[in-house]
C-alpha cells in the first residue's frame, strides 16, 4: 500500500522592499524546503506604506519576474501597488488557491512600537489576516539611511533565515501560539541561540523619531529627518523594543487588527 505524500501548504510571500530586495531572495531560500511559494511584491521600495491602496496611473500592472539565489531562481511576481495592495492582488488575481500561510518580509530594518502603525511589512501581514490567511511579518535591525534605501545594503541572511525557517515550521505542525491572527518577528543581530526568543507585547513608545530640522525653503521640496532611538531607559521591559534593543532576543509579538482603546471597557 503506498503512503500518500502530506500535502505541501501553499506561502504566499510579500515585502515591501521591492520584488529585488535581498530580503525576499533571503526569505524564499529559507522556506522552499517546507511549502509552496506564491512571490508577490511591489515592483519597487514601498517601506513605510503601511496599509495603503494608493490610486496610480499604473495601478496592477503584473510582470513575471525572476528572483535568482545561490541555490534556485524563484518565479514570481512583481506588481505596481503597495505591499498590502499586493497581497489583494496575490489572492483575488494571481492565485487559484487560497495560501495557507503568509510572510512578509524580511525587512530591512526593525519593526518594533509605534512603527507597526506605519510599517508597510506589517501592513501586508494585515492585509493578509483581514483575507483569513494566518501571517508571520519578520524584520532585522539595519542602520536608518539604508531603510529606505532603492540601493540595497549586503547583508548577512543567516540568523534571520534560521528564524523565520523555525518560526514557519512551527506554525505548520502547531498552529499560531495563543491563536493570533499575526506574528511580529522581530531578529537582533548579535543573538547567540537562534532558538531562543520571548513572546512580547508592543511598546507604546516610538523606536524611530523625527528631529527638527534648521531653516528651509518651505517652497522646495524637503524629508524631515529622523534618528533611531539609543536611550532605552523609558522602554517597557517585556516589550518588543526593549527584547530586541536590550536584551538582544528574538521578539515574538501576537498582533492584530484591532485598535480599540482597551480602557473603554473598564468604563
Amino acid at each position: 500500500m503506498k503512503t500518500q505524500k502530506a500535502k505541501r501548504p501553499l506561502i504566499l510571500l510579500v515585502n515591501d522592499d521591492g520584488f529585488f530586495s535581498p530580503g525576499l531572495s533571503a526569505l524564499c531560500e529559507a522556506l522552499d524546503p517546507l511549502g509552496d511559494l506564491l512571490i508577490v511584491a511591489p515592483d519597487r521600495q514601498q517601506t513605510s506604506m503601511g496599509r495603503a491602496y494608493p490610486k496610480k496611473d499604473d495601478l496592477g500592472i503584473i510582470k513575471k519576474n525572476l528572483i535568482q539565489t545561490s541555490t534556485k531562481n524563484f518565479e514570481g511576481y512583481s506588481i505596481t501597488a503597495s505591499p498590502a495592495y499586493a497581497v489583494a492582488y496575490a489572492v483575488k488575481e494571481i492565485s487559484n488557491i487560497k495560501p495557507d500561510l503568509c510572510v512578509s518580509g524580511i525587512n530591512y530594518g526593525e519593526n518594533l512600537g509605534k512603527t507597526l502603525s506605519y510599517s508597510g511589512t506589517i501592513g501586508a501581514a494585515l492585509q493578509a489576516s483581514d483575507l483569513d490567511i494566518p501571517s508571520i511579518a519578520i524584520s532585522r535591525p539595519t542602520s536608518l539611511d539604508v531603510i529606505n534605501n532603492k540601493n540595497y545594503l549586503t547583508l548577512d541572511w543567516t540568523i534571520s533565515k534560521k528564524v523565520i525557517s523555525y518560526w514557519v515550521e512551527k506554525v505548520i505542525k502547531e498552529g499560531f501560539p495563543f491563536d493570533a491572527p499575526i506574528l511580529n518577528v522581530n531578529v537582533p543581530d548579535e543573538i547567540e541561540n537562534v532558538f531562543d526568543f520571548k513572546y512580547t507585547f508592543q511598546s507604546k513608545k516610538e523606536l524611530f523619531e523625527f528631529v527638527k530640522p534648521g531653516s528651509r525653503d518651505f517652497n522646495k521640496p524637503y524629508q524631515l529627518p529622523s534618528e533611531k532611538r539609543t536611550n532605552f531607559s523609558d522602554i517597557e521591559i517585556d516589550s518588543d523594543i526593549y527584547t530586541v534593543c536590550v536584551n538582544k532576543i528574538t521578539s515574538v509579538t501576537p498582533i492584530e487588527c484591532d485598535l480599540t482603546y482597551k480602557k473603554f471597557f473598564n468604563k
